[in-house]
């Protein structure tokens, strides 16, 4: 992404897949107050609202230009609810961050004896991979 111009780019991007999508000089206000809800990262902030607009069919409906604050945070919360932006490497108990390497590694071996039905799953911690996985 290349700045502010290429945040706008991208959401305006993800809402075409649902709606015209008309830039307005508003964009980039919308864009910079959702970045500074998640300490003024706009990467993550677009990661977020594009996240959203391609998972979850309510804000594919409703959002029609970068959302407000309020409907960011709620953004948000909808991608903290699905698993999205952590990494084990992140857990601070080393025991518990075992648990979910596990747990992880447990749930692709389940997928896969399945024929990957489902969400595709996402190893969170990109350093080590599950057991039984081929990365």
């Amino acid at each position: 992404m290349a700045g502010l111009d290429g945040a706008v780019e991208q959401v305006r991007a993800a809402i075409a897949e649902h709606h015209h999508a008309r830039v307005t000089y508003t964009w980039r206000r919308g864009l910079l107050e959702a970045a500074g809800s998640v300490g003024d990262d706009l990467e993550k902030a677009v990661a977020v609202i594009v996240w959203c607009l391609r998972a979850r069919p309510h804000w594919q409906r409703t959002i029609l230009q970068p959302p407000s604050r309020v409907a960011f945070e709620k953004m948000l919360g909808d991608w903290h609810a699905d698993g999205q932006g952590w990494s084990i490497s992140e857990v601070a108990d080393l025991e518990l961050a075992e648990q979910l390497r596990k747990l992880g590694g447990t749930w692709m071996r389940y997928q896969s004896e399945r024929g990957g039905r489902g969400a595709p799953v996402v190893c969170p911690d990109r350093s080590q991979s599950p057991p039984g996985s081929r990365g």
